[in-house]
């Protein structure tokens, strides 16, 4: 195909490449393309080099963009017209016209074929997500197979097989779809070995195992299997697998292969928020402590306005693999802003119930000592018990659900958290209230390098009888990590509030690999009274951001505006913050 102005292109040195442009684009975007393609647009940070193109590159490129929309189902797409225009400095713009034409689509519902066995087909078609009407993407295609293979496995056949077919119809321009079914023998879990050990005593990696010899094959089992000994920490690879995979039998000896790492690891590191400034952080962690997977953490972290020791020492295995027992000492130095500091010194015995990959429970006591100083706020005088310092002695529950798919940079599932906390005499305190929070944070995709993220948090506390809410208890709002546009802890009253209520919602768009563009409403309140969910008391922030997914962790910057401003505070504000906040 001719490319005009590929004259540009033959030149030596060969130009650089500023921008790339594409008309025609309905049913895929330019992202789609140009992830595949060789050629990428010029950079528009000034620490990236813009890169040299010349004709074979763009000619290849065309056929790239026909193959991403051949596998995307769209076999009559092509590159109608590509155009070089030739920039200063040394730049050309590449203009791409596109015809995507009609997709291919399924002609009719998908068969299954057994040749040999006779497996039910209700859950092969359960899982099956390629139907009738459907485009013929072949990513879809293949990983339909794949999911009834892995259907399969889950019950017994560790040898399935399953063969796609596909049968164009040119008159019709569709397409007919078979998966071949081949699942072999049922077997079972035969002897386990493990392989590999030097340090790690052996009894340690099989009380992680999911699966015992005479269980029916389960290919879950083993994968979860895999992801309990990864979370030991002690190990650089795990791989489980039949002992002699080419003789397959009824039961299947299995070996678990591994390879250690080191037991402890020190990692330090620094960042920068606008509100906390230059932040730094040590940790220490062993976990192998005397054997048997016990784990040591001490951590220090030290910001302008937050400096923080502790030291956890876990118990796995109490009971059941499933339970795990945790304590606790820390100790905590914070600063209020235009309000108070405070110190804190904690001692917190947990114990931890795994119920599922996604549910944790804990049930647990809490000692805790705190002191208020440097008070600037105004505390009136009926409220003059709760900057006393006071020891802190009660049960402490909480549950946490995680179904994200990343903990760094989470796109999809849900991460949400529940804390009570009892405070009394009768378990030795100085005061005696009661205190919950319940935070929720849903991340959905509605798009392709979309992602839409939904916050809410809503908390109280309320003391018993004659007693008071002590100053370092009550809820805080405002800043970088709730309300944007806001100062820290600004939101609501300076001495805090016995009601807390915050939502945030987040669209973000990845324009780089990277790279993401945001846009974000907060809004939030703080009540001096227990359960005052009044709607008139909300204040709300508005802005957009700019995010980087860098080797340090999230850089982001966020342009707050605060609708509903303080007569003393800026109509904007900038929200930066390098690394993972503390």
């Amino acid at each position: 195909m001719p490319i005009k102005g590929e004259s540009f292109l033959l030149k030596d040195p060969p130009p650089r490449l500023g921008r790339i442009f594409f008309e025609g684009l309905d049913e895929l975007d330019r992202d789609d393309l140009l992830e595949r393609m060789a050629v990428e647009p010029r950079p528009w940070s000034v620490w990236s080099e813009p890169e040299e193109v010349d004709l074979r590159t763009v000619q290849d490129d065309i056929r790239r963009v026909e193959n991403v929309y051949r596998r995307a189902g769209y076999y009559q797409a092509r590159v109608e017209r590509v155009e070089v225009e030739e920039r200063p400095e040394g730049f050309v713009d590449l203009y791409f016209s596109v015809y995507e034409g009609e997709p291919l689509r399924v002609s009719r519902t998908v068969d299954l074929q057994y040749p040999e066995q006779t497996t039910p087909a209700v859950g092969l078609r359960a899982v099956n997500t390629l139907d009738r009407g459907d485009v013929f993407s072949e990513d879809n295609y293949f990983a339909a197979a794949e999911r009834m293979r892995e259907f399969l496995q889950n019950v017994g056949y560790y040898a399935a097989a399953v063969t796609p077919e596909a049968w164009l119809d040119p008159d019709a321009y569709s397409v007919s779809v078979t998966y071949v079914v081949f699942d072999g023998p049922r077997v079972r879990f035969g002897p386990i070995a493990v392989e590999g050990l030097q340090s790690v005593d052996e009894s340690l990696v099989r009380r992680e195992l999911e699966f015992q010899t005479g269980q029916w094959y389960q290919r879950r089992r083993v994968e979860a299997t895999i992801d309990d000994l990864m979370g030991l920490n002690l190990f650089r690879s795990v791989r489980i697998e039949p002992r002699y995979p080419s003789a397959v039998s009824d039961p299947m000896p299995m070996v678990i292969r591994v390879i250690e790492g080191s037991a402890q690891n020190v990692r330090l590191g620094a960042g920068y928020g606008t509100e906390d400034q230059i932040r730094a952080q040590a940790i220490y962690q062993h976990y192998n402590l005397l054997g048997g997977g016990r784990r040591l953490r001490a951590a220090l972290r030290v910001s302008a306005i937050l400096q923080t020791a502790d030291v956890t020492f876990v118990q796995p295995h109490v009971l059941s693999k499933y339970n795990l027992f945790s304590l606790s000492a820390g100790y905590r130095r914070e600063e209020r802003l235009d309000a108070y500091s405070f110190e804190r010194f904690t001692l917190t015995p947990r114990m931890n119930r795994r119920i599922n990959r996604r549910l944790t429970v804990f049930a647990g006591y809490l000692l805790e000592y705190n002191f208020a100083f440097d008070l600037l706020a105004p505390i009136p005088l009926e409220e003059r018990r709760i900057v006393e310092p006071g020891l802190l002695s009660g049960p402490v529950l909480g549950a946490e659900w995680n179904s994200t798919d990343s903990l760094l940079f989470p796109t999809e599932g849900n991460v949400t958290r529940a804390l009570f906390f009892y405070a009394g005499r009768w378990f030795g305190g100085e005061f005696d209230f009661y205190r919950w929070t319940l935070e929720s944070r849903q991340y959905l995709q509605p798009a392709r390098r979309w992602v839409t993220t939904l916050r809410i948090r809503v908390g109280s506390a309320e003391a018993v009888g004659s007693s008071r809410v002590p100053i370092y208890e009550k809820f805080y709002s405002g800043g970088d990590a709730s309300i944007r546009g806001y100062r820290r802890d600004r939101l609501g009253p300076a001495i805090g509030g016995l009601t807390l209520v915050e939502g945030s919602l987040e669209a973000r768009r990845r324009f780089r690999p990277q790279w993401w563009i945001a846009a974000f409403v907060d809004a939030g309140m703080v009540s001096l009274s227990p359960y005052d969910w009044a709607e008139n008391q909300l204040r709300w922030g508005v802005g957009p951001g700019v995010l980087y997914e860098s080797l340090v962790g999230l850089i982001h910057v966020y342009l707050g505006v605060p609708l509903q401003p303080r007569v003393d505070e800026p109509t904007w504000r900038l929200h930066l913050s390098i690394g993972q906040a503390f």
